[in-house]
């Protein structure tokens, strides 16, 4: 009986073709008929890959073998709060999978995070704000509890593990004088120079329990800038919105509803009728201009003390925060306290101005603590090295992460337009890589040859659960992960983090420690691991009649079956 054979579109083949030379082939199989394969065997001559093994190009970096965190809910079960150390199950997975560095405080998640409320003895910590959100019409959540993993649990992770270090510094709500202290805490010596002034970083640190630096050199300010037009108030016009982030500007924010301790509801939060309340701007630093309780304004003063208890007053605090005094009537009518209560169900709204910097404004700073670090812009297309051609800059970080809810025109949610099943799946993945390999392309032909491009995430998102549910877990996605990072490192790029290390969606590395999994991603890592511990330079490679498939998915798409990358030892 003859067996049809398949044919090849892409899948993944690890093979050593000496002891000092490795070449990964990336490419899956897909049946087809025994009279098509009939057919095409007498048209097709057998695809050959040349490698010319002392062509040497690109150094293999083992930086690209990174992953992104979130320092939510104790780092989404990372961090043992009762035991107060890590999870050896996680940690024991990063080191197998060859996590080289570890990313902090998140993506999204984190674009609003405030490190100073993350240091210090746990009960004393601050909540904070959810970065998924709009301010406009979906408002934002707060986190108060699970907040364990701060900066320098972080820290203790990277030592458990050997990765290295990867801040993400907040654009939204930091200054440059704030991200100048976070390198201060994280770097400066016990002793040191306290460039800044005011409270010594260092001290601090040591007082947490870790007199010496830690010697963070990798940052990158802001988290996927290019898009917070949608979120944060930037101009919707990308050229305008650049500027913005490239040299700063102005937000002016008419009567927003305000929120309390980190949640900011669009609708605002309603006055509880209590003494002492403090509500919250969205946005800092703030410049208040008025503050109205349902619809009447009140008046600003210095000090709640001084004030009378009848009087409707308000007092402004560091960080954005309208205070209200305890004035109220007591059992026998006498007025007593200091400043009117606002009354219960009442919204607080506020019209004020944030004056924020640009990241030429935070590099500066920043560098002005440790000139050693590396300070990446996250703009996350060429349109920032096309802006700033005469000016020097460190890095510059981008995400190719295809969300194929995007693709289809309904962003962040899930597809509407279902795939017709698995095959279609793997067509839409396999044709998004060459999406992805375009964009990134883009960025480094604009980008400075000084100034390298990170890949600080990548991965597909939300997949068609419908018609294919075990997308995540395909042999689809270990060919686009193991793809990506082939392509990666033909390019030559020298820093990279695929998908979220822990977490319940399909995007989760490990899963979690509730239901741990060693994901399609873990298990690629773990499979082209010797390439990036064994290898130090790629070498040159040619594919010679690399077969094509055109699924009539969009119009003149196609791709290629085989996408190879060879690398050799010293």
């Amino acid at each position: 009986m003859n067996r049809p054979t398949p044919r090849l579109v892409r899948g993944l083949v690890t093979a050593a073709l000496s002891s000092a030379l490795l070449a990964a082939a990336v490419g899956t199989a897909v049946p087809a008929t025994a009279e098509e394969d009939a057919g095409e065997e007498a048209r097709r001559k057998p695809t050959l890959i040349q490698v010319k093994v002392n062509d040497r190009g690109p150094q293999v970096r083992s930086s690209l073998f990174g992953i992104n965190h979130r320092y939510a809910r104790n780092g989404f079960g990372l961090w043992d709060e009762l035991l107060d150390k890590p999870n050896p199950t996680v940690v024991s997975d990063m080191i197998a999978a060859g996590v080289s560095t570890l990313r902090f405080p998140g993506g999204t998640t984190a674009t609003m995070y405030h490190w100073k409320d993350a240091i210090g003895p746990v009960p004393e910590r601050g909540c904070q704000v959810e970065g998924h959100g709009h301010y406009e019409n979906e408002g934002f959540t707060a986190y108060r509890h699970k907040l364990a993993y701060g900066p320098d649990e972080y820290m203790r992770v990277i030592d458990a593990t050997g990765a290295s270090p990867l801040m993400m510094m907040p654009f939204v709500t930091t200054t440059p004088a704030g991200a100048a202290d976070w390198v201060e805490y994280m770097n400066d010596p016990l002793g040191g120079r306290n460039p800044n002034g005011g409270t010594a970083w260092a001290a601090e640190r040591a007082a947490n329990g870790h007199p010496a630096p830690y010697g963070v050199r990798r940052w990158e300010v802001g988290n996927e800038s290019h898009v917070a037009p949608g979120r944060f108030g930037f101009s919707a016009e990308p050229r305008k919105a650049v500027q913005q982030y490239i040299s700063g500007g102005r937000r002016s924010i008419e009567r927003e509803e305000l929120g309390k301790a980190c949640a900011h509801p669009v609708e605002g939060i309603p006055s509880s009728g209590k003494v002492n309340q403090r509500f919250e701007v969205l946005f800092t630093p703030a410049e208040i201009q008025h503050v109205s309780v349902a619809g009447v304004r009140w008046t600003r003063v210095a000090d709640l003390a001084a004030a009378e208890p009848e009087d409707k007053v308000y007092e402004v605090q560091p960080g954005g925060v309208i205070a209200f005094g305890d004035g109220r009537l007591n059992p026998n009518d006498v007025w007593i306290g200091n400043g009117r209560i606002p009354q219960a169900g009442a919204i607080v709204r506020a019209t004020y101005r944030n004056d924020y910097s640009g990241f030429f404004a935070y590099a500066r700073e920043m560098h002005a603590v440790d000139k050693s670090i590396d300070v990446c812009a996250s703009w996350g297309t060429p349109l920032f090295s096309n802006s700033t051609r005469k000016r020097r800059y460190d890095c510059q970080t981008a995400h190719p992460i295809t969300n194929f809810s995007r693709e289809y025109g309904h962003n962040w949610r899930p597809s509407a337009r279902p795939w017709n099943g698995p095959l279609e799946g793997h067509d839409r993945m396999m044709m998004a890589l060459n999406d992805r390999t375009g964009d990134v392309l883009e960025m480094l032909k604009a980008s400075p040859q000084r100034s390298p491009v990170w890949l600080t995430e990548f991965q597909p998102i939300h997949g068609n659960d419908d018609n294919f549910p075990t997308w995540s877990a395909s042999v689809s996605n270990a060919v686009y992960m193991a793809s990506q990072w082939s392509t990666w490192m033909r390019f030559g790029i020298n820093l990279g983090t695929g998908g979220d290390l822990l977490g319940r969606g399909p995007g989760a590395v490990f899963g979690s420690p509730q239901h741990p999994t060693f994901s399609v991603e873990a298990l690629v890592r773990q499979a082209i691991r010797p390439m990036f511990s064994e290898a130090d330079r790629v070498v040159t490679s040619t594919t010679l009649r690399n077969p094509t498939r055109a699924p009539n998915l969009r119009p003149r798409d196609s791709y290629k079956a085989l996408s190879v990358v060879s690398a050799r030892g010293p």
